[in-house]
């Protein structure tokens, strides 16, 4: 009983980190791929909104 109860411990485990690097491993390497996705500078309000 203690056995299983170990595997299914370490099986939670490798559960969280799989996810764990998907949440964080997917965005990582897009960044790193295409680049940000923010513009390098902001617009100033004034030129955003039109009259």
């Amino acid at each position: 009983m203690t056995r299983f109860r170990l595997l299914d411990g370490l099986r939670a485990l490798l559960a969280a980190a799989v996810l764990t690097a998907l949440i964080a491993g997917v965005p990582l390497a897009l960044y790193a791929l295409a680049g940000s996705p923010y513009p390098p500078i902001c617009p100033a309000w004034a030129r955003s909104v039109t009259r």
